[in-house]
């Protein structure tokens, strides 16, 4: 959600080079998000799924937390 409403700010928006920067940024970590859990969606799909690999999570909670802190940024 926070991608969406900073490419929605950026693009309505002054279209500054910071802006852009961050919506760049907010974009890359969503995806980044997307790997992860396309990831993990693939290895529950098969009969005995792994255990989650404590840099896997850690990636998907650095990616969470990222992502809260720049739709903070971007609707305050």
């Amino acid at each position: 959600m926070a991608a969406v409403l900073a490419v929605r700010q950026a693009l309505h928006g002054s279209g500054s080079p910071l802006r852009v920067a961050g919506t760049a940024v907010i974009a890359l970590i969503w995806l980044a998000f997307l790997g992860v859990a396309h990831v993990r969606m693939r290895q529950l799909a098969t009969a005995r799924p792994p255990a989650l690999a404590p840099r896997v999570a850690l990636g998907a909670v650095l990616c969470t937390v990222a992502l809260a802190l720049f739709a903070m940024t971007v609707i305050f």
